[in-house]
């Protein structure tokens, strides 16, 4: 764990300390996974540990959620499979990201949103919250599991402004994901 969110006055949204995982420290699974492939995994474990007010130590909580659902029979693949894929314009993906976010936001949870960079990578980050009325990327705070600082939805998709492409994790359509909880 690199270092913890934790709620203040300027942002709406998670009212939880929330642990940045940074994913270059950890190893996970046998053989170990590429570390692209960490990103989902440590943003569904954010924002659980934020969600459900965890109270254990966020490493031990992290290594038991790796243990439980870095796997295809239950767990990632599943909750994949069931993530949004908006294909629409992109100035409608945005809009639409950024309503869902707020939503999400407004009532406490943590929103999950993920990319492809120019080169097909893709990436997931955990939306934390939002300040001002959440109207600009750059309001939305991100914890994003490749950086080891705070980022914002500007960043994020300046270094990832494509669509995921469905190949890329084996899932249906394509379009930009956001993973609600």
């Amino acid at each position: 764990m690199n270092m913890f969110y934790y709620p203040n006055g300027e942002y709406k949204g998670v009212n939880y300390p929330t642990p940045l995982y940074y994913q270059y420290y950890y190893s996970v699974g046998e053989p170990d996974l590429q570390n692209s492939l960490k990103c989902t995994l440590f943003s569904q474990i954010s924002g659980y540990y934020a969600k459900n007010k965890v109270a254990e130590n966020a490493v031990n909580y992290m290594n038991s959620m790796t243990s439980k659902y870095w796997n295809e029979e239950k767990g990632m693949i599943v909750w994949l499979a069931n993530m949004s894929y908006v294909a629409i314009a992109y100035t409608e993906i945005e809009k639409t990201i950024l309503t869902k976010a707020i939503s999400n936001l407004d009532n406490g949870k943590p929103f999950i949103v993920g990319a492809q960079n120019a080169d097909g990578t893709p990436h997931m980050v955990l939306v934390t919250g939002y300040k001002n009325q959440g109207t600009a990327k750059s309001d939305f705070i991100v914890l994003d599991s490749s950086q080891t600082k705070f980022s914002n939805l500007e960043a994020f998709y300046k270094s990832f402004p494509n669509q995921v492409a469905a190949d890329k994790w084996g899932l249906r359509g394509t379009g930009y994901v956001y993973g609600e909880y």
